[in-house]
This record gives C-alpha cells, structure tokens and sequence, in this order.
C-alpha cells in the first residue's frame, strides 16, 4: 500500500505534511531542488520542522511548499501551485509496479489541492474506477500488472453518480461491525472486556470461517499490552478509550484511539486500524510513548490470540526471517524467533487458508529492549512481539519521550497446493516494502 503521509507523526499527518521523496524517487532531482538558490527563508517552524517554499523543475506546479523533517522531506499540496484559488481541470498520473508482483485493488493515496468532487479515469482500461475524495488527498484501488503501469486521470469539479459503498458499517460507536468482500470485523465488547473498540473477531467469508479467541473475557487482538511484575494488561479494558474517532467513506473505515495503558499510566497508548474495500488485509497502528519514566516487566505489541484446541482452525506455523528464508512448521510447539522476524502466520491445512502479521515498520524510539523477540506461544493459539521481557529479574525503565511504534497488516490469505506453502505472504510482504510508484504528469 502506499501512505504519503507521515504516519509516524500524526501532528504533521492534521497539516497535510506529505513525503517529497514519495513524489520524487530520485534523490538527486531532490537535492537539487533543494540547493541554495531555489528555497527562500524559512516561512514556518514548529517542533522538529521547518518548512519553505522553492521551486521544483519539472514539478506540475509553480511553487511547492518543503518541509524539512528529521532529514525527510515533506511535501504540501502537492497537486498544483501551492495557494492556487482553484485546482486544475484536471492531473494525469501513472502507477508502476517495479517489483514483478501483480497488484489487485491495492489501496494507494495521492496528494491532491484543492476541494470539492472528483472523478476518477484509468486511461489504460478505459474506464472509470471509484475514488474516495479525503483532505488534500484521494483513496483508490489499483490495479497493476506485474513490471507494468496503469495511466490515471482525475478530474476536478465534475460530479459523477455517487459511488455506492464497498464498506458497510454497522451498530454502536466502538462496537461497530465492519463488513466487507472479504470478512466482517467485529469491534464489539465481550462480557469480560471493555467497550474499547478492539477487534474482538474476525469472520473470513473464505473459506468462511471465525476467526476469534472464544472467551468471554478476552479479544482476538490483544496488544499493545504490559505489566508491572505481575498480571498483564492490554487496551482491550479500555472502557472507554480516552479519546477515539472513525471516519468512513465508500472505500475504507480507520478508527484511531488513545489513552493510558491500563495499570500503567506513565504509558501513553495510540492505536488505529484501517480497513479497505476488496482489500484482504487490515492495517494495525500500534504506538506507546512514556509520558513520564515508567518502570515495566514486560510489554508486547502485535499480539493476536486464537482459541484453543479443538476449536482451533489451524494446523501449522509458518514464518519468514529477516534474511528471506521461509519455515513451515507443525502447530506442536512454541517457537521463539528474532524480532525482526518479517512475519507469522498460522495456517490451516485442511480448509487451505492462513493468517499472517505482516510487518511493515517496527521501530524502537528510544526505549529500551530486555529479551525481544517474536513468539508463538499457547498449545501454540497466539503471536506477539516482545519488546520487554525481565522474567523475575528487577524492572526495566522506558524513559520519559521515548517508545516503540509498528505498523503491520494483518493478512487473511489461501495456500497453494495439497501442503501449506507460504508464497502468498512473502510477496505481499515484498508488496508491503515496496510499494507502488506513483509519478505525476504525463
């Protein structure tokens, strides 16, 4: 998928701060954009950034708006002169896929000025596809052959039949029901947990089966979580989070959350998910920042627990280490890996379907890592990322301002052939770190 913004700083994200370097992949035309000569003063600071105006060549626009952040460049209202009145008529575009993997209604983002409708044309199939209008940006499905590239037009101003919704919504806030082509999401609480809005199951129309924890006081999705010598506690007793907001449109539903972790509230939690129409994946944020020092025996993100035993649908493990190397294992034991492990799946071999983590960013922001790793863990049930783990050793202490913070997929996908093989997850990992290219213009 593609994401022009920067995820990773959501007070920058409300701005509408998109990636230059997104918009222009070579970092040459970059640096000589942005020589001395082409920028003026800077114009704005806050925080970590500062922003200027300077002019881009061959850019589709006269003055584009830079920030500068943390040695990334950001680009704002990227379509068209920075402060136009109007947008143009209309902006051509092209996506490419470089990696050799055929793409099928990935969803992509693209800066976008101005207000209003927009239509959206894919010249290459001659036809028109839906388009989901956001602020300064649009949401999309593409779809791209292998080494090939598909042609766009969006045009401005021109209302066309309102697009029916790909994604249906239903029932109480932070309980919703989120349905789609390929499974409903379930948000409700369970009698045991709070109404905070985590996933609680998931049903996969195929090969049509529930994906869920079967207890009464728990979730399926069960991080970020930690403790402090003792019991565990993850934001699924949220009741309710402390702040939270959904928006959704005929293309997708993100619901964003915050608050304190349970038990432990010099950790601030933040959380989003996303999910797309046709799309067989959802997107998982999951963040923790102290907001004093705050002293841990254990935290874990990316934590998604099955029920077990017989009411278990999977009969295998699967994973990819960081060097590429695939392993298949029998749902036997508990296996610890490294925790830059690329992503976990179970997998079922009698109904031919898995379910994978797949990683696209996992960062540690400072805080500090005792005994990481990645585990499959129960009879195996469940997955996680450990990033502290002390055992009966003393406390370890996550500094105030610091963190850790991912980004992951979670993946509903079906085998090959009469024995679990795992290529599916491997490309669209490599789908994942190499995401589609967009240039503008002709």
């Amino acid at each position: 998928m593609i994401e022009y913004l920067l995820t990773n700083e959501e007070r920058f994200q409300k701005e509408g701060w998109f990636r230059l370097d997104s918009l222009f992949p070579d970092p040459a035309r970059i640096r000589a954009a942005l020589s001395p000569g082409n920028g003026s003063d800077a114009v704005k600071k806050s925080g970590d950034m500062v922003g200027f105006e300077c002019t881009v060549p061959g850019f589709p626009g006269d003055i584009v708006q830079v920030a500068m952040l943390k040695g990334l460049f950001a680009v704002l209202c990227a379509l068209g002169p920075v402060g136009a009145a109007e947008p143009p008529e209309f902006l051509d575009f092209t996506v490419t896929e470089d990696q050799g993997i055929a793409r099928a209604g990935e969803p992509v983002r693209v800066a976008c000025n101005g207000t209003g409708v927009v239509r959206l044309w894919n010249l290459t199939a001659q036809r028109e596809e839906p388009v989901q209008r956001e602020e300064r940006r649009i949401l999309f499905l593409a779809t791209v052959g292998a080494k090939s590239r598909t042609r766009y037009r969006l045009d401005y101003g021109k209302p066309g039949p309102a697009p029916a919704s790909a994604v249906r919504v239903s029932g109480e806030d932070l309980a919703w029901k989120v349905d789609t082509s390929q499974f409903t999401v379930d948000l409700s609480k369970n009698p045991g947990t709070g109404r905070s809005g985590q996933i609680n199951t998931i049903y996969v129309k195929n090969p049509g089966v529930l994906l869920t924890r079967s207890r009464p006081t728990s979730t399926l999705h069960l991080s970020p979580n930690s403790a402090i010598g003792g019991q565990w506690n993850g934001i699924n007793r949220w009741n309710p989070p402390e702040r939270h907001a959904a928006s959704h449109g005929p293309l997708s539903f993100r619901v964003e959350r915050e608050g304190p972790m349970p038990y432990v509230p010099n950790l601030r939690v933040r959380t989003a998910y996303e999910v797309f129409a046709g799309w067989p994946a959802i997107a998982v944020e999951e963040s923790i920042e102290a907001a004093a020092d705050a002293r841990v025996s254990l935290v874990r993100l990316c934590e998604w627990s099955l029920a077990t035993g017989a009411e278990n649908p999977f009969s295998h493990l699967g994973w990819e280490d960081a060097a590429g190397s695939v392993s298949v294992r029998k749902k036997e034991k508990e296996e610890t890996l490294p925790l830059d492990t690329r992503w976990m799946a179970f997998i079922g071999e009698a109904r031919r379907f898995g379910f994978a983590a797949v990683i696209e960013s996992l960062e540690t922001e400072g805080g500090p890592l005792a005994g990481p790793a990645a585990r499959f863990a129960g009879d195996p049930h469940y997955f996680y990322r450990t990033l502290i783990n002390t055992g009966k050793g003393p406390l370890a202490t996550i500094p105030r301002g610091s963190g850790y913070r991912t980004r992951y997929w979670i993946y509903v996908f079906r085998t090959e052939g009469a024995t679990p093989t795992l290529d599916a997850v491997s490309r669209f990992y490599r789908g994942v770190q190499h995401p589609l290219r967009v240039r503008m213009g002709r």
